[in-house]
């Protein structure tokens, strides 16, 4: 029996849905149990995702699914998909509440008045509730991009940064929560503090100093032109994680310039080069989006060149998703989805090369990561490089900073073994493992 009414939520998409996921949860931690999503509940709350055209029919069928599953309590349906057709997520059986991106603030207060409670205060997310030993901080909301295929402007709205001050106050708070990593997020978090003369390697350089705590900070998602050279230093402090995720679309010059990504392909290897001689070992992922209109097999060959040579540790691929209202949805020369499906399967084979070479890389090493909540048998577990890891769930505990040896890999996850702590010194942590040093 819950002594409080009960909450579920489910999340699709980006860094940014999670965070403010997690600050939900947070808010209505006072109000409402959490239950496990698809289990009955008073209430279940789904952000939604529309950044594809499948990402945005998962998002409706998981909103019918809940209904399904648990007809008799009210339903909150939010995010990216809600601000592109609201009153398709209105008219969907069982929905209480459908709440844009700038009403996300307002759920809070909704639900704690369903069940006559007062309005809950904003307070930071634990671990637990979370349900991760890393926290999400969100430094900036919206986009003044344009890409040509992108629908997240229309969507999130134009950009506005948290003051740095409110953010290094909630970076503090999260580390007195006992949080080992925060990785920075946002929709565009490259463009934070331009309004009021910041910027981002500004905001990291006073959270590296007035948040001393925290041993490991991570970006998240950045774009190629947001990464000036007072940010590539940054990239040589030892605490800022040595894992870029830097966006680059196309390896062809000529479909960025009809992206309107306004970089072109060699300034993007330029940045590269830039990162990893000031950061060697620095993991490098990043997005490619297949069969853009106009893709000749010229343009295709430059992006498989592309992964090839700059050996990405990651790349998340995607298939061209026409995006109602943007730019590229008027664009001549579509791709037949055959030829695309023959593209993604090319694109696939060498972005899985490169990942299992860097992964490759690390067997028989020692390295440091942080331990989530265990999974059955094995406890996931992520390296600073942004590597997952598994080790045995019953030789280690949540949010542990530890050293293991990773002994072999498979389907893109590496196996590591804990390294006993040396005989004579006490870990205190009663595990008998070896912890980092943090100092």
């Amino acid at each position: 029996m819950h002594a409080h009414p009960t909450i579920a939520f489910a999340t699709l998409g980006c860094r940014t849905n999670q965070a403010e996921t997690a600050q939900l949860v947070a808010s209505l931690a006072e109000v409402c149990a959490v239950v496990p999503f698809g289990e009955p509940a008073d209430v279940s709350v789904i952000n939604t995702c529309t950044v594809t055209h499948e990402a945005h029919r998962q998002s409706r069928q998981l909103v019918r699914r809940a209904h399904r599953a648990n007809p008799a309590g009210r339903l909150v349906v939010t995010g990216c998909a809600v601000d592109l057709d609201p009153a398709g997520f209105e008219a969907l059986p069982g929905v209480s509440l459908v709440a844009r991106n700038a009403e996300k603030h307002a759920i809070a207060e909704a639900v704690a008045a369903w069940f006559g409670e007062r309005s809950p205060a904003w307070r930071p997310v634990t671990p637990e509730e979370s349900g991760h030993t890393r926290a999400f901080l969100k430094v900036s909301e919206g986009c003044n991009n344009r890409c040509s295929f992108c629908i997240v402007p229309m969507v999130r709205g134009s950009e506005q940064g948290v003051p740095m001050e409110v953010l290094v106050e909630r970076a503090i708070a999260l580390s007195r929560l006992g949080y080992q990593e925060i990785v920075l997020t946002g929709t565009h978090i490259g463009g934070y503090g331009r309004a009021f003369g910041a910027s981002l390697a500004t905001l990291l350089k006073r959270l590296l100093t007035e948040v001393p705590e925290v041993p490991r900070w991570r970006i998240a998602s950045i774009e190629p032109l947001d990464f000036p050279d007072d940010l590539v230093a940054l990239m040589a402090e030892p605490r800022v994680c040595p894992h870029v995720h830097l966006c680059l679309q196309s390896g062809s010059t000529r479909i960025l310039n009809a992206m309107r990504r306004r970089y072109t392909a060699d300034r993007y290897r330029s940045l590269v080069e830039r990162i990893r001689t000031t950061r060697p070992d620095v993991a490098v992922t990043t997005d490619v989006i297949v069969g853009f209109p106009g893709e000749t097999e010229a343009d295709f060959a430059e992006t498989l060149a592309m992964i090839a040579e700059v050996r990405f540790a990651g790349v998340h691929l995607f298939p061209f998703s026409v995006r109602a209202g943007t730019h590229a949805e008027g664009l001549p020369d579509r791709i037949p989805s055959a030829i695309v499906g023959e593209r993604m399967e090319q694109a696939q084979a060498i972005a899985r090369t490169t990942q299992n070479a860097w992964q490759d890389g690390f067997i028989g090493r020692r390295i440091e990561v942080l331990t989530e909540r265990a999974s059955a048998e094995w406890r996931p577990a992520t390296s600073a490089h942004g590597l997952r890891v598994l080790v045995p769930a019953g030789e280690t505990s949540p949010n542990q900073l530890l050293t293991l040896r990773i002994e072999r890999g498979s389907d893109g996850a590496l196996f590591g073994a804990a390294i006993p702590r040396r005989s004579g010194g006490s870990t205190g942590d009663g595990q008998g493992l070896e912890p980092i040093g943090l100092g």
